[in-house]
């Protein structure tokens, strides 16, 4: 709790701990009762609480182990390992993507130690753990934050500030946001630098959307990639069965980069029929993350 600045003031003690001492008590004295239905209570208000120590090792292996080489031996590639396999369950549920972080970075070295512990650096740990957090039954708050070597890590959802501070998210989009920007070059490289072809590498390949598995995000993937997401979707569903086929965003954006047409059509389709029918698809999922047992929970803490 002194790394994550989250222990109990003059005592010491990890606050989670002396919230679960008490629990812990009251389950064994419904146990004894016979109490069946206090039991599984208890058991709700435990299990979110017994996470917190499994998301400050991850976070504080992955730091830890950031500065080791491969075959190092260190008994924090263990700690890592054993935090991570902990948690992905309950990661593959909350975020696509955040158990594989973890399986790169803190479960495959132990596994294979000719590779590098934590190959893709903490600052992405940590941006998996804060993804799946605030889709978890966890309270980000009981987890607290580090201060190591200047360096600040806090898994709880960051406000993302947007259009010079008019509109402000309170969660980390930092990510999509970035997207715009590809928007942005691909009309410049067409109108202002006369390069449609330029233009259609970043539409293809991407230029500024970092994502945090540290891959680009590409305009193109909301496309080419929509039939695999949302096949059974309505809104996908329904354009899909208009227009014939899966990719018709990706292929209406791609006749645009054609030499004739020397304006921003491919940028506005780009916007108008994949990063549209991609938000449609993030509705569908907040609606289900809505219904999720797990969703529901979360919200009742």
């Amino acid at each position: 709790c002194e790394d994550f600045k989250s222990c109990v003031p003059l005592a010491g003690e990890a606050k989670v701990n002396a919230e679960l001492l008490p629990l812990l008590r009251e389950g064994q004295k419904s146990l004894g009762d016979g109490n069946c239905y206090d039991v599984r209570r208890n058991i709700e208000d435990i299990e979110p609480l017994m996470l917190v120590p499994f998301i400050q090792g991850a976070l504080s292996s992955a730091v830890e182990n950031d500065s080791l080489e491969s075959n190092s031996g260190e008994k924090s590639i263990a700690e890592g390992f054993v935090y991570a396999r902990a948690l992905n369950p309950y990661l593959a549920i909350a975020y696509l993507g955040a158990d594989s972080i973890l399986n790169d970075n803190l479960v495959l070295p132990l596994q294979n130690t000719t590779l590098k512990p934590v190959v893709n650096g903490p600052e992405i740990v940590e941006r998996a753990l804060t993804d799946s957090v605030s889709r978890m039954i966890v309270d980000c708050t009981r987890v607290g934050h580090m201060n190591i070597n200047a360096t600040y890590y806090d898994v709880c959802q960051t406000n993302t500030i947007l259009a010079g501070g008019l509109y402000v998210a309170n969660s980390d989009v930092s990510e999509w946001a970035q997207i715009a920007l590809d928007i942005r070059d691909m009309a410049n490289e067409i109108v202002q630098n006369g390069d449609p072809n330029e233009a259609k590498q970043v539409y293809l390949h991407g230029r500024n959307a970092l994502a945090h598995n540290g891959k680009l995000k590409t305009l193109a993937d909301l496309s080419t990639k929509a039939g695999e997401r949302m096949k059974n979707e309505s809104t996908f569903t329904l354009y899909l069965y208009a227009l014939g086929y899966s990719g018709f965003g990706h292929n209406t954006v791609s006749s645009y980069f054609a030499e004739e047409f020397k304006s921003t059509f491919a940028s506005e389709a780009a916007v108008v029929l994949n990063v549209w029918i991609y938000i449609t698809h993030l509705l569908h999922n907040a609606a289900m993350d809505c219904r999720s047992p797990v969703t529901t929970v979360a919200r009742n803490l």
